[in-house]
C-alpha cells in the first residue's frame, strides 16, 4: 500500500487523537499567534482569527465542562491495567503499612487483614484481584483503627470496578471520549489545517513565516510533550530526552502519594544533581529549566527520583 502524502495528513487530527490536554494546548498556541497577528488589522488574519477563535473557545468550553464533571486527559486517566498495577505495588504496599501502625505482622489481626499477604492483590485475574480488595473491606469491618483506611480502600474499589464495567462493555476508560469534547477537537483539528493551507499561501515566498503559528514542539514530536509514569520506590526514573534552554519551562505534576525529585543530568539513569526540584506528593509546579540542571548543555534527560522505599511515585510532565 503506497503511504500517503504528507501534505494530506491532517497532523493536527493525528497528534490530538488519545490527548484532549495536548489538543488545547495546540489550538492556544494557535490562537494567540493568530490574535497577536490580527491586531495589525490586516484583514487577511483578521478573518482568519474571527473564524478560528469560535472553534477555540468552543474546544476550551467543552474540555473545562469535561473535566469539571470527573473527566481527565488521557496521560491522567487510569484504565484498569493501570489501577491493577498501582493495586500490586503502591496501593498494597500502602494498605499493610497502615495496618502495621495498629496491628504487628504475625498478629492474629494482621494475619485475618491479609492471609496471603499481598499474593491476592498481585496474582490471579482481574476480578480475582478485585476480590481480594473486596475482602480486605469486608476484614476491615468496623475496626475503628482503620475507619480511613477503609474508606480509601472503598473508593479504589469503586475505581476498579468501573474500570472493569467500562472494559467488559468494550469501553475503555483511557480512550472514552466525551462527544461534545470530540467534535470539538475534531473542529479545531480541521480549522488549523484549513488555516495551514491559508498561511502557505500567504508566506509562500518564505514559507519559515509559517511555523510562527503553530506549536511546532508537539507537533515535530508526535505529540511527545506530556509524559506520564510510576516510578518504582527508590528508584530513578528517566523520562525523556530533550535538549533544554534555561528558559525552557516545564510543568511537573505529582499524582501520587510521596514526593518526587525531578532533574536534567548527563545520562538517564543518574540521580538529579544539587540543581533540582522536588515537588510534594498531589501537587504541582512549574520551572524553568534552568532549575533543573547547572549544566542543560550537557544535561539533556529529564529525569525523576523516587526516594521514599516504600511506595512507588506517579508524575505527569510536560513541555510548556
Amino acid at each position: 500500500m503506497k503511504r500517503a502524502w504528507i501534505y494530506l495528513i491532517n497532523t493536527f487530527m493525528v497528534c490530538t487523537e488519545n490527548s484532549y490536554r495536548l489538543a488545547v494546548r495546540i489550538s492556544r498556541k494557535h490562537d494567540a499567534a493568530l490574535q497577536a497577528a490580527a491586531v495589525g488589522l490586516d484583514p487577511f488574519f483578521v478573518t482568519m482569527y474571527n473564524a478560528y477563535h469560535e472553534l477555540h473557545v468552543a474546544l476550551v468550553a467543552a474540555y473545562n465542562a469535561w473535566i469539571s464533571q470527573g473527566g481527565t486527559q488521557e496521560s491522567q486517566t487510569l484504565n484498569l491495567n493501570q489501577l491493577l498495577r498501582l493495586l500490586s505495588s503502591t496501593k498494597a504496599e500502602k494498605w499493610m503499612t497502615t495496618v502495621k501502625g495498629f496491628y504487628a505482622l504475625g498478629t492474629v489481626r494482621f494475619k485475618e487483614l491479609f492471609p496471603d499477604l499481598k499474593k491476592g492483590y498481585q496474582n490471579g485475574s482481574q476480578e480475582d484481584r478485585i476480590a481480594t480488595v473486596e475482602a480486605f473491606i469486608i476484614a476491615i469491618g468496623s475496626d475503628p483503627n482503620l475507619a480511613a483506611l477503609k474508606a480509601e480502600v472503598i473508593i479504589f474499589r469503586d475505581l476498579l470496578k468501573a474500570a472493569l464495567a467500562a472494559q467488559k462493555a468494550g469501553i475503555s476508560t483511557t480512550n472514552s471520549k466525551s462527544t461534545t469534547l470530540e467534535k470539538a477537537r475534531k473542529a479545531s483539528a480541521v480549522g488549523q489545517y484549513g488555516d495551514l493551507g491559508g498561511l502557505m499561501q500567504k508566506f509562500q515566498d518564505d514559507p519559515s513565516n509559517v511555523g510562527d503559528y503553530f506549536d511546532l514542539v508537539a507537533l515535530r514530536d508526535g505529540g511527545q510533550v506530556i509524559f506520564h509514569h510510576i516510578v518504582k520506590k527508590g528508584t530513578v526514573y528517566g523520562v525523556c530526552k530533550h535538549t533544554c534552554v534555561p528558559a525552557d519551562e516545564w510543568l511537573l505534576e505529582n499524582d501520587g502519594d510521596v514526593a518526587l525529585t525531578f532533574g536534567m543530568v548527563l545520562h538517564k539513569n543518574d540521580m538529579p544533581g544539587l540543581v533540582s526540584v522536588t515537588v510534594a506528593a498531589h501537587s504541582n509546579s512549574t520551572v524553568h529549566a534552568s532549575a533543573l540542571s547547572a549544566d542543560l548543555a550537557n544535561d539533556h534527560f529529564l529525569v525523576a527520583y523516587d526516594a521514599d522505599l516504600l511506595v512507588d511515585g506517579e508524575f505527569t510532565a510536560e513541555i510548556l
